[in-house]
């Protein structure tokens, strides 16, 4: 049965890149020659954003583990700079920034809006819940209709708070409001309001 081996040092069964394994790719590529990498970072969260696309730590490191071909020991973060350890000299350009989720949470934007209403016990323990859920929410009104909750947060959540609702079969109407056109994505963006009428 044909086996997988590197055609340096003949090692079976180890993942091959051009031919050789990790180990013996690394030592033909000219250490001097370096690498350049370039990277945001956020200083808020410590999301990595790369190539377009932010991630995590070991997000990051597992992206350009692959991408770079080399095994990558860690990615250190320093007060003034951020340095990748790894076999191969790595040259970084970051640019310190604020990601637009850090900079939608602290401020007052909010791209769905949930409007309790009916009964005023069962409406307080829903707005209890909801509020333990660790949502992004901006803002809670009361008024003697019942709560309205801002929150800034992604369709998964929302689906998530949908599904809860109809679950539990509660009377929920929901509408949506054009606010502006994303250019960067090229599609609406829309505020969606959800009514939840409790009996």
């Amino acid at each position: 049965m044909y086996k997988r081996f590197c055609v340096r040092c003949g090692r079976e069964g180890v993942e091959l890149v051009n031919g050789l394994c990790r180990k013996c790719y690394e030592k033909t590529i000219c250490v001097d020659e370096g690498l350049k990498v370039k990277i945001k970072f956020c200083t808020i969260c410590g999301r990595f954003q790369y190539r377009n696309k932010w991630y995590y730590k070991n997000e990051l490191l597992q992206k350009l583990e692959k991408g770079l071909n080399l095994k990558i020991k860690d990615i250190i973060v320093k007060r003034k700079k951020i340095e990748i350890i790894s076999s191969r000299k790595i040259d970084i350009e970051v640019k310190k920034t604020v990601c637009k989720h850090c900079i939608r949470y602290f401020t007052n934007s909010y791209n769905y809006i949930i409007q309790i209403r009916g009964d005023p016990l069962k409406s307080k323990t829903l707005l209890n819940e909801l509020v333990k859920m660790n949502l992004a929410i901006k803002q809670i009104k009361e008024s003697k209709h019942g709560y309205d909750l801002y929150l800034d947060m992604n369709y998964v959540a929302f689906k998530r708070i949908i599904f809860l609702f109809k679950s539990r079969k509660y009377d929920i109407l929901i509408s949506r409001k054009l606010i502006t056109y994303d250019k960067q994505k090229g599609r609406n963006k829309y505020r969606v309001t959800v009514r939840v009428k409790l009996h």
